[in-house]
């Protein structure tokens, strides 16, 4: 049963779709993330008519990606919750890690 009074995260809802990808149940999926049942299909359907950017609370601006949106989810899989130093970046956020794997100079957090 969803939580009444909360909004999902964009990034619970990539990652519904993510589990729902890789085969996980809907009602599994629901329950792992304490939302609606009807909440998941919905992100589902979305996800599919639409792709990531259906899933976003926001549309950015600026250049579009080069990545497909299963490029995007394995990407964000790999990165969420590990610190860029685990891979000899020698910078501790990953905003600073510039397109050629070094250390850049803008100080944003991704």
């Amino acid at each position: 049963m969803a939580k009444k009074g909360r909004r999902a995260t964009e990034e619970e809802r990539l990652r519904a779709v993510q589990l729902m990808e890789e085969g996980a149940s809907p009602e599994l999926v629901a329950e792992f993330l304490g939302v609606g049942r009807s909440s998941v299909f919905e992100w589902q359907r979305k996800y599919r008519e639409g792709g990531l950017s259906a899933l976003s609370t926001k549309f950015a601006s600026g250049r579009p990606t080069f990545l497909s949106d299963k490029q995007t989810l394995r990407l964000r899989s790999f990165i969420v919750g590990r610190d860029p130093r685990q891979f000899s970046f020698g910078v501790a956020l990953w905003g600073v890690v510039d397109a050629q794997g070094g250390a850049g100079s803008d100080s944003s957090a991704v």
